[in-house]
């Protein structure tokens, strides 16, 4: 712990004594707080200051119902979106971490219940049938202008001009891989795609 100072991250005068970062830059407990409080929803994921805040070192600065939102939404956000299965039990639908998941079976560690890692459902044997609803999403999506990653299978809005039809094609999903507007690739051809309507 430091001295009671300024906060580097709100400017603000703290009496109590400032915790030091990583990164050299001393907090308030009320921004270490807010900043893991935000962090709840995936598009605050991961706190930052300079760099990514250590959830395990400021632990001791948040209260106990905060630690177990966050340690769960946490494994959550750290797993890649194609990687993610929830439990197919309608009255269960936990997150099922990758160690329990073994070829196409994912095992919910919290009711044993077997969801398909390929359709999300309850585990079964064979090819996967059609998801009437996933189709008529997928249509609309395609009517409102996004695309579906080919890496993890996420919507992607294609920002643009009017109508979001014009615009950039270079397109990237949260999960990193980057491809075409119009066909889907991921070799960047500079506006020169074969397939541009």
């Amino acid at each position: 712990m430091s001295e009671p100072g300024f906060c580097t991250n709100c400017d603000d005068y703290s009496e109590d004594p400032l915790i030091p970062l990583p990164c050299r830059c001393l907090w308030c407990s009320t921004c270490i707080t807010t900043s893991f409080t935000l962090a709840r929803a995936e598009e605050h994921y991961p706190p930052r200051c300079c760099s990514k805040l250590n959830f395990t070192n400021l632990k001791k600065h948040l209260s106990a119902d905060l630690i177990a939102d966050l340690e769960t939404k946490f494994t959550v956000y750290e797993t890649p979106g194609h990687l993610r299965v929830f439990c197919a039990h309608k009255n269960c639908l936990k997150f099922i971490p990758i160690s329990g998941v073994n070829g196409d079976i994912a095992t919910c560690p919290s009711c044993s219940q077997k969801t398909c890692k390929k359709c999300k459902d309850v585990y079964h044997e064979g090819e996967c049938g059609v998801d009437q609803n996933l189709q008529k999403t997928l249509e609309l999506c395609k009517d409102e202008n996004y695309k579906q990653c080919k890496s993890c299978g996420e919507m992607v809005e294609r920002n643009g001009g009017q109508g979001r039809s014009e615009g950039c094609p270079h397109m990237k999903c949260p999960c990193g891989y980057k491809f075409c507007a119009h066909c889907g690739g991921n070799e960047w051809h500079w506006n020169k795609c074969l397939e541009k309507k």
